[in-house]
């Protein structure tokens, strides 16, 4: 994994410092739908100015009740430097359409990043633009667990329960906006969906680089 991660960083290196430095952009919103799971994946799309013939492509995920726009700052940096960035609104986890079952059915998410990137490479448009060999996920918070998870990461569910038996574990999931998430982590049925999964790492991934990623314990 770290010579991935080399990977990942000596291209921001290079961006930085090249023609590519400060390019200008373009941006726009597209909307997958996953019939399978039945999610409405709003997607928000940046593609650099550039002439390279293939770009590099960051799949980033933004944080629990947040939106593809809240690290903007980001996307939009990143776009300046050459990469194609696309940020997906997870489903029912957004402070615009707050689902409480979409808040703790966590491994929904890295399935949504692959969904889209699978819609990107199947669009002939967009897949002639993607450097297939730099592939790359982001993210903040929950999204930052969310591209761990597409590299490989797991979690334990035990390590996640007993940790909200805690005064520290308490206070993160008591959120003002969303109450009553503990007893859905307790639930059976949870642990149960939770278990039957599927595989979350998704080989297109080169590497992650994450914000604070949470589920940490």
């Amino acid at each position: 994994m770290t010579k991935k991660y080399f990977q990942f960083f000596l291209f921001l290196a290079f961006t930085t410092s090249s023609a590519l430095s400060q390019a200008k952009f373009s941006a726009h919103t597209e909307v997958y739908t996953d019939t399978a799971r039945n999610r409405k994946l709003v997607t928000e799309i940046w593609i650099p100015e550039t002439n390279l013939k293939r770009i590099p492509l960051v799949m980033f995920s933004h944080g629990t009740g947040g939106n593809r726009m809240a690290c903007r700052w980001f996307c939009e940096g990143l776009s300046e430097q050459g990469f194609i960035v696309a940020a997906v609104d997870h489903y029912g986890n957004t402070f615009d359409n707050p689902i409480p079952i979409e808040f703790v059915t966590f491994w929904q998410r890295p399935q949504d990043i692959s969904f889209v990137l699978t819609e990107l490479l199947n669009n002939s448009s967009m897949a002639e633009k993607i450097d297939t060999e730099s592939i790359y996920a982001s993210g903040f918070s929950l999204g930052g667990y969310t591209s761990l998870a597409l590299v490989g990461a797991n979690i334990k569910w035990d390590n996640i329960t007993n940790y909200f038996k805690t005064s520290s574990g308490r206070k993160e999931i008591d959120i003002p906006e969303m109450p009553g998430l503990l007893p859905l982590f307790q639930r059976d049925s949870i642990r149960q969906a939770f278990e039957k999964s599927p595989d979350l790492l998704d080989k297109r991934f080169k590497a992650a680089f994450v914000m604070a990623p949470a589920l940490g314990q």
